[in-house]
């Protein structure tokens, strides 16, 4: 029997949000549940795109690797995100490469059994057409947010996506701080500077890994104003 934490996921992804119950329980009656500890490889740049993936739980990096052993981090995965669908549907291979940050588990969709139930039922396909074009927007949004936002608005919007979804103010970083500095495009020095600047304050504490929101309506402001 299918776990409320599998339709949860589904019900959060970007794809398949705006399915109603019967279309999601068709969708999960797809999928294959798989678990990956931290460290595991999903799969590799230039790999067959064989299947696509949403995040039930855990961290999925998304990646890129240099000739000369650099790492480029281009989009860390989380409950609800999902990853390769375009790579799947093209029928190409994959792009970049895929990671667990952390021991994580994810649904996986096989591109061949996914195809059947696209031929079966249309309206699935519409939507899943629709929920990309909304996820292509999502992404342009986030480039603007790079491009004309600097790191403490960042890291204040991350912040406070993460109390806001969570049950308390204090948000727990589920990898290093040089990953989350990938996801808000800076570098983990940058990131450490702006910590103590938001730390000095008094708009949050720092301990390693954790972070508590001392002042969201303090983060709020910094939002609206675009400074400190």
């Amino acid at each position: 029997m299918a776990g409320p934490d599998k339709l949860g996921a589904l019900r959060d992804s970007h794809l398949f949000g705006n399915l109603n119950s019967d279309e999601l329980a068709a969708v999960l009656a797809c999928a294959e549940e798989k678990r990956f500890e931290k460290g595991d490889v999903v799969f590799l740049d230039g790999d067959a795109a064989m299947a696509f993936y949403v995040v039930i739980h855990g961290a999925i990096k998304i990646f890129k690797t240099s000739r000369d052993a650099k790492e480029l981090i281009l989009h860390i995965c989380e409950s609800g995100d999902s990853f390769a669908e375009a790579a799947a549907f093209a029928g190409r291979d994959y792009p970049a490469s895929a990671e667990a940050l952390a021991d994580s588990r994810v649904l996986t969709f096989q591109k061949a059994r996914f195809r059947q139930l696209l031929e079966i039922r249309p309206n699935i396909a519409l939507k899943i057409i629709a929920a990309l074009s909304m996820k292509l927007r999502f992404m342009v949004h986030l480039l603007d947010d790079l491009t004309l936002k600097d790191v403490e608005e960042r890291l204040a919007a991350t912040l406070l996506e993460h109390c806001d979804r969570g049950p308390g103010q204090n948000v727990d970083v589920p990898f290093s701080k040089k990953v989350l500095a990938a996801k808000l495009g800076t570098i983990p020095e940058t990131l450490s500077r702006t910590l103590r600047r938001f730390k000095e304050s008094g708009m949050i504490e720092v301990d390693g890994l954790s972070i508590k929101v001392l002042r969201p309506d303090m983060l709020r402001t910094l939002l609206r104003s675009g400074h400190l």
